[in-house]
């Protein structure tokens, strides 16, 4: 039901960082501004992606009387793994059964992120400190 998708680090500018896996052969594509998110993203092509994740607002967009959600991450962590995420092609059901397990999920339903795909990202409390997300694919 699920496969490794992307691998996510949170970065302070996206253009320097792809710079630093270009030394990899890691090629990526255009910057995209994900504003429901607060943050640009550039993926990586290839079977192995990485996701480079820079906060482009003072505050989170879903709660702004709260810090963007990758600076705040980059302060109190600094430059890293910030999530790891898996797809699914049936959202709805991966949702809805990690929700029947009790697992607290980070938002109440699932939303758009890059790219317009369809996720949402599981408490990291239940996964040993890991943020994980989980997307919907059918490519």
């Amino acid at each position: 039901m699920f496969e490794l998708d992307h691998i996510g680090i949170a970065v302070n500018n996206i253009e320097i960082s792809q710079n630093i896996f270009k030394i990899l052969n890691f090629k990526f594509e255009k910057v995209e501004n994900v504003q429901s998110q607060g943050v640009k993203v550039s993926f990586s092509k290839g079977e192995s992606k990485l996701e480079l994740l820079e906060g482009n607002t003072e505050f989170s967009p879903k709660m702004p009387i709260l810090p963007n959600p990758i600076k705040s991450f980059i302060h109190k962590n600094g430059e890293g793994l910030h999530h790891i995420c898996f797809r699914t092609k049936e959202i709805e059901s991966a949702f809805e059964m990690i929700k029947k397990q009790g697992v607290k999920i980070l938002s109440n339903n699932i939303e758009t992120g890059a790219g317009g795909h369809r996720m949402f990202f599981i408490h990291p409390k239940y996964t040993k400190g890991l943020l994980i997300e989980i997307i919907e694919r059918n490519d």
